[in-house]
């Protein structure tokens, strides 16, 4: 019996720990689609002051 519940209270921590893991997993991945979403809006305005001379983004800096 008492190693049933040593086991039991072993297996409680164990998944206790995987939850707080995908807890954390879920923040960051939601902190990464934030970051995303922003730096998706930021690359026009930074193409806009410094162009794209590489024309990866079909931005022409020389016409005006």
């Amino acid at each position: 019996m008492v190693a049933a519940d040593s086991s039991l209270t072993q297996a409680v921590e164990e998944l206790q720990a995987a939850q707080l893991e995908f807890q954390t997993l879920d923040e960051v991945i939601g902190q990464l689609k934030s970051l995303q979403a922003r730096l998706y809006y930021c690359v026009p305005f930074f193409l806009y002051l410094f162009g794209d001379p590489g024309m990866k983004y079909g931005v022409n800096p020389n016409i005006k």
